[in-house]
C-alpha cells in the first residue's frame, strides 16, 4: 500500500469517531508561514495532528519540524522510508519519539511540550500509528 492508500485509511479511521480530518492541507503558523501537511486531524478540543509521508529525513527535515512544533503548535506525526543516523542521534536529544515499523520505514513523532499529557491526543497518535504499523508497505 502507497502512502496516499495510508493517508485515505487514517482519514476513514478518524471520520468513523466523527474528528474533523482534511487532507494535503496548508496549517499556518502564528509567524504567518504557512507548512504543508499530507492529512490533519482535528480534536474536539481544538488539538491538531499533522501527518506527512516523507522519502528521507535530513537537517533541513529536523528544522522544518522544528519550526513546525514552535510556530503552529501541533503535533506531527512524520513516515519516513530514512532517517540519516546521524539525524536519528539529533532527533532523540529533541523530545521526540522515533518508532520503527516492521517494514523498515520509521514513524517521527514530535508533540509540543503544552500537550504533550493529553490523553485524547496521545490516543489519537497511537491511532495514527496502528493504521501506519497495518497499512504501510
Amino acid at each position: 500500500m502507497d502512502c496516499q492508500e495510508c493517508v485515505d485509511k487514517i482519514k476513514s479511521s478518524f471520520e468513523l469517531s466523527n474528528l474533523k480530518v482534511s487532507l494535503k492541507k496548508l496549517i499556518t503558523g502564528r509567524s504567518g508561514f504557512t507548512y504543508n501537511c499530507d492529512l490533519i486531524v482535528e480534536s474536539p478540543d481544538g488539538e491538531s495532528i499533522c501527518v506527512c509521508f516523507d522519502r528521507e529525513f535530513d537537517e533541513r527535515d529536523v528544522l522544518r519540524m522544528l519550526a513546525i512544533r514552535v510556530d503552529a503548535d501541533v503535533v506531527q506525526v512524520i513516515i519516513v522510508d530514512r532517517v540519516k543516523p546521524k539525524i536519528l542521534e539529533r532527533i532523540k536529544k529533541l523530545d521526540t519519539s522515533i518508532f520503527l515499523l516492521e517494514n523498515g520505514k520509521q514513524v517521527i513523532v514530535s508533540v509540543p511540550t503544552r500537550i504533550a499529557e493529553d490523553g485524547n491526543m496521545k490516543k489519537m497518535i497511537q491511532k495514527v500509528l496502528d493504521v501506519v504499523q497495518k497499512y504501510y508497505k
